[in-house]
């Protein structure tokens, strides 16, 4: 059933209009017509499924059959915090790390990021990285996208740390795996994910990060590219303490 995100929540009987950019999908790409069954989404978790009333070229309309709320106790909430790599391979990372359930995107600047964005790129790239969140969420069936977010430097990653259980820096010199360093921790519930660009943290950086309260873990013995860690620490987080079949 094709999916379609609303930008506020809305009630069973209701008539709404979809945004511009969805509903010039759904007419113009997808070619859809009146009486079609379709999915809702907004961004508070919650699901309709809808029926279309109107579609044109300017305006598609549905009406709300049946409304399934946010679920009242969502899973492990994971904010997956990697250094900025290069701009395909941070979309990338984004879209397979949405699809594998993390709550929040938080990038930063590492001290050997290649990339160094200012201002308006910045801009450009939050915007992006928004549109590339909400069709993944969309692709994979979640009830929400995550929150994008750009940090400025490491100072707001380590800021961060409170706000989480527990906090997870993935780096190439810690000889000691996941499963070893979480056996004697408590399941979190929150999940800060930490991972350097291609050319890995600085000693600094990651005696920063351990001085501020996280805990580093490594991925073994094979030289991964930033990419592939990511989305390998991510996995392993969420088979450990999330819903891909962990015993935790």
């Amino acid at each position: 059933m094709r999916r379609f995100y609303i930008e506020k929540p809305i009630s069973q009987g209701e008539t709404v209009r979809l945004p511009d950019a969805e509903a010039r999908h759904a007419a113009r790409v997808l070619r859809l017509s009146p009486g079609g069954a379709v999915e809702l989404f907004d961004g508070a978790g919650n699901r309709y499924d809808a029926r279309l009333t109107e579609v044109s070229a300017d305006s598609v309309t549905a009406v709300v059959e049946k409304a399934h709320p946010a679920p009242q106790k969502p899973g492990l909430s994971i904010t997956l915090a990697p250094a900025l790599l290069k701009a395909d391979k941070m979309d990338e990372c984004l879209s397979a790390a949405t699809q594998l359930g993390i709550s929040a995107f938080l990038p930063f600047p590492a001290a050997r990021s290649v990339p160094r964005p200012d201002a308006k790129r910045v801009a450009a790239r939050l915007g992006r990285w928004e549109r590339i969140a909400l069709e993944a969420v969309k692709q994979c069936g979640r009830p929400a996208p995550p929150r994008v977010k750009f940090a400025a430097d490491i100072d707001e990653i380590l800021a961060e740390r409170e706000r989480h259980d527990l906090a997870l820096l993935f780096w190439e010199k810690e000889p000691r795996l996941l499963a070893e360093v979480a056996a004697g921790l408590p399941p979190p519930r929150s999940v800060l994910l930490v991972l350097g660009p291609e050319g890995g943290f600085t000693d600094c950086e990651a005696g920063r990060m351990r001085e501020a309260g996280f805990t580093s873990a490594g991925l073994g013995p094979r030289i991964l590219r930033a990419e592939t860690a990511v989305l390998a620490a991510l996995v392993l987080v969420q088979h450990l303490f999330g819903d891909m079949g962990g015993s935790r």
